[in-house]
């Protein structure tokens, strides 16, 4: 709340803000345009005329106080124009103007604010759309009021959908932590770095889809260069976090990886230097390629698990004799493999579920983003945080509770969870050995760190 507290006071830098927690009024306008015949117009769907031009009509009440906005998300819509009258009052994203923008999304949702003036009351606004894609575009959260009054009530609104959004991308950044300072299997840390990279950039995408940045930042802004990257660069990452924690990694998966990115990249480029055409279009060929990384992930992930049993069942001398496949490490590992698997398969049963509601069922505009994927995303990660926090602690265990406290003194400062399970899992095996054991604490001063450590030892205690 503290980063929204700060954001309400940056506002859109473009009008006078009044701030989040603004209590003036807000009415909702949504049901309330009609076309030219003056028939209500449904704002989910809006279909372009023979001109690809379409116009809406909204009567502004006969009383009209000062700083009042007639506000909207518009989506699939390059260019939004207000008139009163023969009065130009409006233009959508008009700062837009240097061609190597054109690499932004102009088809994404962004607020429109339309500013009314007192002298306004009582007249017709009409809004002109041009440049529809997809065939179709949508207006959405469509107010009258002030600015600070509509973030406000969008931010109470979705509190929990951004409250979500937020641990989605704690989770992320802590398991890149994890990547860089647990103790875990090399093979684990590596694909663990790449997962942690690109939950991140799938957490910050979801909250891009759910149009939060677009409420709190308000108009066009240059973070809208983030989408292509991130959709260029997911089939990479998924399926390299797939084959590094294989127990048989394939040079070819890499290569696959890496061919599905350079398709993206060369796609994009061509359609747009080449062909001359505007980079919303590849969004549909860029979603495909990443649905494609998430089921070659899961192809993958079997036929190595298959290979693995096959050599199981054969019973192969030099396998069997090489601890970290038949033994605890392996079982470590087989534990990451099924959370993968898991988390993949539920990722692509909410992509499904999301894009069947979307094509066949039709969200409304009032459904924002993917709700399947978003809480489907959100489970998966949380699963998947949980499988390499379980796994890193079974990794200690194997190592030894002293040597590993030692190891990790600085990093268990980020998590204080480290060394109450070290001492309290040791401290009970103990004393369930020796009743007469006690527990102690001893300080000391590490070298690595100029502050002072307390840990905890068992001394045992004699009678007197």
């Amino acid at each position: 709340m503290a980063i929204f507290a700060i954001l309400s006071f940056v506002g859109q830098g473009q009008t006078k803000f009044g701030g989040m927690y603004a209590k003036d009024s807000l009415s909702s306008i949504q049901n309330k345009w009609t076309n030219a015949q003056g028939k209500k117009v449904d704002l989910n769907h809006i279909t372009p005329t023979s001109n690809k031009a379409v116009n809406l009509y909204y009567q502004l009440p006969k009383e009209i106080t000062g700083g009042q906005y007639v506000i909207f998300f518009s989506n699939n819509i390059k260019r939004v124009d207000a008139y009163i009258g023969n009065k130009h009052i409006y233009q959508s994203h008009a700062e837009i103007a240097a061609d190597w923008l054109n690499f932004t999304e102009h088809w994404e949702a962004f607020t429109n604010n339309i500013a009314i003036s007192k002298s306004d009351a009582g007249k017709k606004l009409r809004v002109k759309l041009t440049g529809f894609y997809y065939g179709t575009g949508q207006f959405s959260h469509a107010s009258l009021g002030s600015e600070g009054a509509f973030y406000s009530h969008f931010i109470q609104k979705n509190a929990n959908v951004i409250l979500l959004a937020v641990i989605e991308v704690v989770l992320g950044i802590t398991s890149i932590f994890f990547a860089l300072f647990a103790p875990l299997d090399i093979r684990i840390k590596r694909s663990l770095a790449y997962y942690a990279i690109s939950v991140v950039l799938c957490a910050l995408l979801q909250i891009q889809s759910e149009m939060q940045l677009t409420a709190i930042f308000g108009n066009y802004r240059l973070w809208r260069l983030f989408t292509y990257p991130v959709l260029v660069a997911l089939p990479y990452l998924l399926v390299t976090m797939i084959n590094e924690q294989l127990e048989f990694p394939k040079e070819g998966n890499a290569l696959y990886a890496f061919g599905l990115t350079a398709f993206s990249t060369a796609y994009v480029l061509y359609n747009k230097l080449a062909r001359g055409i505007d980079f919303n279009g590849d969004l549909p060929v860029l979603v495909l390629l990443v649905g494609l990384a998430y089921v070659s992930g899961l192809v993958i992930q079997m036929v190595d698990y298959r290979y693995v049993k096959r050599l199981q069942k054969q019973e192969i001398a030099e396998e069997k004799e090489d601890p970290e496949f038949s033994g605890d490490d392996f079982k470590i590992r087989r534990d990451v493999h099924w959370a993968y698997f898991a988390s993949l398969s539920v990722m692509l049963i909410c992509l499904a579920c999301d894009l069947f509601g979307r094509h066949f069922i039709n969200y409304s505009a009032a459904v924002t983003g993917y709700p399947f994927t978003r809480y489907g995303f959100f489970l998966s990660q949380l699963g998947m945080f949980v499988q390499f926090f379980v796994s890193e602690l079974n990794v200690m265990k194997r190592q030894g509770h002293d040597d590993t406290y030692n190891e990790m003194v600085n990093y268990d400062q980020l998590t204080g969870l480290y060394t109450q399970y070290y001492l309290t899992d040791k401290i009970s095996k103990e004393r369930a050995e020796d009743p007469s054991l006690m527990p102690a604490v001893i300080t000391s001063t590490w070298p690595s760190s100029s502050s002072t450590t307390s840990s905890m030892v068992t001394k045992k205690v004699t009678n007197a």
